[in-house]
């Protein structure tokens, strides 16, 4: 019979409570405007979107939580930055797909007038098992492959100003289900999660910021066209 340490850790999810309590308005003069409840989304109020045809993405930053490498031993530096690379490859095609082949916009390797700069950032990554396996007689298994904050901010290419940042944060989704079943039987396959499995997993929420903002910049053009009908219709 084997033995196992069995650790479940569970996730309150603040994601809600967190874009509740965000500011209206940042330090840098950005205004919130109406969006999902799951996204904070802002926006530079003189800035316009219908120019922007193309989008340059810069390289992706990803930033582990605050003693997550101490939580860790099990990797080393090289095995860490793999990770990290992993993660940022992963986000960076979710971005494409969402702006590129479902978007239409065109990718850009310069600035330009009609190039809109997107910088993505994953912030407090908690990848809470990257390896499941500890030992031959000991292992951990969770219910949620970890948590992250999502930054996305949207650039003039040219100026350089942010005239948009979009903010989400995400948990990977839970397996309880398959926890529970293997505490009741062990000949169950256990809800262990691997580097394979959590990028899986994380992918999930890259692939929610990508959409996020992807409807950000179509609904900041559609408000845009919308102001100026009205200002023309007034005169």
């Amino acid at each position: 019979m084997r033995a196992c340490i069995v650790t479940l850790l569970l996730f309150v999810t603040v994601a809600q409570a967190q874009m509740r309590d965000a500011p209206e308005v940042t330090e840098d003069g950005l205004v919130r405007v109406d969006s999902t409840p799951r996204a904070g989304v802002y926006r530079l109020p003189v800035a316009t979107f219908h120019q922007y045809q193309r989008v340059m993405l810069a390289p992706i930053t990803i930033t582990f939580k605050k003693g997550w490498k101490q939580k860790h031993p099990e990797l080393n530096a090289e095995e860490r930055a793999k990770l990290s690379a992993d993660l940022a490859f992963t986000f960076h095609q979710e971005l494409v797909k969402e702006l590129v082949t479902r978007g239409g916009y065109q990718i850009a390797k310069e600035p330009g007038p009609d190039v809109l700069r997107v910088e993505a950032t994953a912030v407090n990554v908690d990848v809470t098992a990257p390896e499941a396996s500890l030992g031959h007689m000991q292992k951990t298994y969770v219910t949620s492959a970890g948590s992250m904050k999502l930054v996305t901010e949207l650039k003039d290419s040219m100026s350089g100003v942010v005239i948009a940042r979009i903010i989400n944060y995400e948990e990977a989704p839970e397996h309880r289900d398959a926890l529970r079943d293997f505490q009741r039987n062990p000949n169950a396959p256990p809800p262990a999660t691997t580097q394979i499995s959590n990028l899986a997993d994380f992918r999930l929420g890259f692939e929610n910021s990508s959409r996020f903002t992807h409807e950000a910049i179509s609904v900041a053009k559609s408000a845009k066209r919308e102001e100026q009908q009205t200002i023309k219709s007034e005169y």
